[in-house]
């Protein structure tokens, strides 16, 4: 039976912290080889991505992981990953604005009952040495955050984004394979550590 592994990423060492992000991988039974082939993606993600994560900035993949129904998200399980994530250290020296950012959106090219576009979001909040005098993200970090998320596409735990149930305690939840990632020419700012 089709599982779904969650694994967390803790932001820490800035004003706001803790930051959070989360990635869903689709295992078809074998919980611990999903997660343990998603979270070293994870990490290898954020450590493409140091040069603009502000020196005072961790990134640690936790090594608790989540094992989720695929049909209605129910938590069933955790379990710990085999290896302990190395930590990530942010290398920017630069200024940076603590809610400001870029985003990372998990394409899967399908659509719900409803008609709305089934994608998932990374938000990479705080970074630094990475805007233009414009406002928007500058070539080399948006090259850089692109090659990184493509990367971190496929293989044994897929990245997966889950439409939940369409009613309340339904089970027709689907797990949908992220098949592209895009990074737009922009900033986004979190309002708080929970968007």
């Amino acid at each position: 039976m089709a599982v779904i592994v969650k694994v967390q990423a803790r932001w820490e060492g800035f004003q706001g912290a803790p930051g959070y992000t989360n990635w869903y991988g689709l295992s078809d039974g074998d919980a611990a080889a999903a997660a343990n082939a998603l979270a070293p993606r994870m990490r290898t993600f954020f450590n493409a991505l140091t040069t603009y994560i502000p020196s005072v900035a961790t990134v640690k993949v936790q090594r608790l992981y989540q094992v989720l129904e695929s049909t209605n998200g129910h938590l069933t399980s955790e379990a710990n990953l085999s290896a302990d994530p190395a930590v990530v250290q942010g290398a920017s020296g630069q200024a940076y604005a603590g809610p400001a950012g870029a985003v990372v959106n998990w394409e899967t090219g399908l659509f719900n009952t409803r008609g709305h576009r089934i994608r998932g979001r990374t938000y990479l909040v705080p970074l630094a040495a990475a805007f233009e005098t414009n406002g928007t993200l500058g070539s080399a970090p948006l090259t850089a955050i692109q090659t990184a998320a493509t990367g971190a596409i496929g293989g044994l735990g897929g990245l997966i984004v889950w439409s939940r149930p369409t009613t309340k305690g339904g089970s027709d939840g689907v797990a949908n394979t992220v098949t592209a990632a895009i990074v737009h020419d922009k900033s986004c700012i979190l309002r708080s550590r929970r968007d």
